[in-house]
């Protein structure tokens, strides 16, 4: 039984591109060789302007991000799978690409890249493949969520002040009490919550925390 003829550089080149992952082919010296077609979706750009070039002239930082150390974070990666001939999964990476209708500009992306290498026979680094998965989408629903609390915790502070407010401006005395219940569930005791400033200067302590019975029961 014959084995099936290698296949040609053409058809493996098409069969890179086709790749449904976001991939670039690089060299050791972080000149892109390759680009798969949904890595250029992913970062609005064209084979033409990437292919032949350095990796981080084309994907430079973001000014207006500079928290982010894009560039830096990958690099280091890069040159860890280069020295090491091992795989490297990196963290989860604010980089922001060139936006093409407004240059100077940039779109914000987040990404969760991998870096891996590709050995030669004598175990060398001959090129490496860089892989990276589009979590912006999520990475913007999650902002958005982590301010909707925000806020939430923002108002209910703000109405807690307010209610504080209102009890210490009363002349009489209020306190707030919660259940103390025992295994069983039947209730043994009560235990201070609040109470405002006619009740604490009734007392002359701090009762927020305390048992009833506790307090009552003489020392």
């Amino acid at each position: 039984m014959s084995l099936a003829a290698p296949l040609d550089s053409l058809t493996l080149l098409a069969i890179f591109h086709a790749l449904p992952g976001a991939y670039l082919l690089l060299s050791p010296k972080f000149i892109i060789e390759e680009v798969s077609n949904t890595y250029l979706a992913e970062t609005l750009t064209e084979r033409h302007q990437l292919v032949g070039h350095y990796l981080f002239k084309v994907f430079p930082d973001n000014p207006q991000a500079q928290e982010a150390h894009a560039v830096r974070n990958l690099r280091a990666s890069l040159e860890q799978v280069l020295a090491t001939g091992q795989p490297h999964q990196m963290a989860l990476q604010h980089y922001d690409v060139p936006n093409p209708e407004q240059p100077g500009q940039f779109t914000e992306r987040y990404w969760l890249p991998t870096n891996i290498p590709l050995l030669n026979a004598t175990g060398q680094v001959r090129h490496l493949l860089h892989s990276v998965v589009n979590v912006t989408d999520q990475q913007r629903t999650q902002a958005q969520l982590s301010e909707s609390q925000r806020r939430e915790q923002v108002a209910q502070a703000q109405a807690d002040q307010l209610v504080r407010a209102t009890l210490d401006s009363s002349t009489a005395i209020i306190q707030v009490f919660d259940a103390v219940r025992d295994e069983a569930g039947h209730i043994v005791d009560f235990r201070w919550t609040l109470v405002n400033e006619q009740a604490a200067a009734q007392y002359d302590t701090n009762l927020v925390g305390q048992r009833l019975l506790d307090a009552s029961t003489p020392a």
